[in-house]
């Protein structure tokens, strides 16, 4: 069985991946803490064979600067275990104009691919991903009845979302999700109330 060290696994695509069957593949110890503290890696003396990390706000206007020294703790403990990192990135990173999510996020990749080797890594380029009952964003927005700019997006489901999970954890480098929804957010709106 793989032991994985999952950072960030109480946030909507943590929990989620949880809830899923195929994580009975996996022995699975939750971190506690901050991620951003170096200390708090102590705690976690286990010969980890992956960590996940998922650990971050999704909030793109908030707090943001705890970000980088989390991903430069998970890099030194990684180089410490020996263990593959699990990085949960943003299909953002290749924007244009990135907002400061995408751009800690676009800093933290650059510090993995310089940090470990290849086989050591596996990036995952995630897209929009809504659901029904998500509390944050456009779903968020939606759910307020806040004017939205009918603009058209690309996304998937919680449920393909972690099902994709699964078939790329063992991928190196960079995991790019595929078979994306494509929808305005008029559609967007009249699926999420539905």
């Amino acid at each position: 069985m793989i032991n994985v060290l999952f950072i960030g696994s109480t946030g909507y695509l943590g929990s989620n991946i949880l809830k899923n069957k195929k994580i009975k593949n996996y022995n699975i110890t939750c971190f506690e803490g901050r991620v951003q503290n170096k200390i708090e890696f102590e705690k976690y003396k286990t010969d980890f064979d992956q960590v996940w990390h998922f650990g971050s706000t999704n909030n793109k206007d908030g707090e943001v600067d705890y970000i980088l020294p989390g991903v430069k703790n998970t890099i030194e403990y990684c180089n410490i275990k020996n263990a593959k990192l699990i990085y949960a990135s943003t299909m953002g990173i290749f924007t244009e104009h990135k907002n400061i999510y995408e751009e800690n996020k676009k800093i933290s990749t650059v510090m993995i691919n310089n940090s470990l080797s290849l086989n050591k890594r596996n990036i995952l380029l995630i897209p929009r991903v809504y659901s029904k009952d998500r509390d944050s964003g456009l779903v968020k927005a939606i759910k307020e009845n806040h004017k939205l700019v009918n603009t058209t997006l690309q996304f998937l489901t919680i449920d393909q979302f972690v099902d994709q999970f699964f078939k790329k954890i063992n991928n190196i480098g960079y995991a790019k999700f595929n078979n994306l929804h494509s929808a305005t957010t008029t559609e967007i709106k009249e699926w999420i109330l539905s």
